[in-house]
């Protein structure tokens, strides 16, 4: 999913997490997107698109408005991922997918899922502007929204300090947004599978 094909992507991880719920792997209040840089844009994207469909997102260092992508070090690189906010026929497929543009479309009382838009304190290609400005959207909008900034960590390679830093605050916030006492599914046998009682009597 790329320039006009971008919105694909985000309805790819739609029917992806719709797989696994109907599957009965998971449900929705224990599901969990996250995504960094580019795809910290499709899981946040996605999560907007279908309020009901993730428990949290979490969003590292993305440029979530993608009709302002001059803001970022690297923005114009990315013209050709993301298409030409320049052109109109650009600005409104944008529109379309921009995280941010569609955190301002919520109606009040939506209920987005709860957000976490991390920003790197060292990053060189992605302003944080963008994920301060979602923050103040989803948390008008009556949601849970929260920014942290890593510490000592870049848009790249990064000690191992910092990046454990990172994983435990995702895993933190995927631990307060599912509730840690929740009873897991057990998901469906595939059919023709016998289940284990069944083996043994055979």
């Amino acid at each position: 999913g790329r320039g006009r094909g971008k919105q694909r992507g985000v309805a790819v991880l739609a029917a992806a997490a719709r797989g696994l719920i109907d599957a009965g792997f998971t449900r929705a209040d224990l599901l969990l997107f996250a995504g960094a840089s580019h795809g910290g844009v499709i899981v946040t994207a996605c999560a907007l698109a279908d309020p009901g469909l993730c428990a949290g997102v979490v969003s590292t260092a993305a440029p979530l408005d993608l009709l302002n992508l001059d803001a970022h070090p690297l923005g114009r690189n990315w013209i050709g991922e993301f298409g030409d906010p320049g052109t109109a026929e650009g600005r409104a497929r944008l529109e379309a997918v921009s995280p941010l543009s569609r955190a301002e479309k919520l109606a009040p009382g939506t209920g987005p899922p709860a957000f976490l838009g991390i920003v790197l304190d060292e990053d060189s290609r992605i302003a944080a502007d963008d994920t301060d400005r979602l923050v103040t959207v989803l948390r008008r909008k009556g949601g849970t929204a929260e920014l942290w900034r890593a510490p000592s960590t870049g848009h790249g390679g990064n000690h191992l300090d910092s990046l454990h830093r990172l994983g435990a605050t995702v895993l933190g916030f995927a631990e307060q947004v599912t509730g840690s006492t929740a009873p897991r599914p057990t998901p469906a046998a595939p059919p023709g599978t016998r289940c284990p009682d069944e083996t043994k009597r055979a």
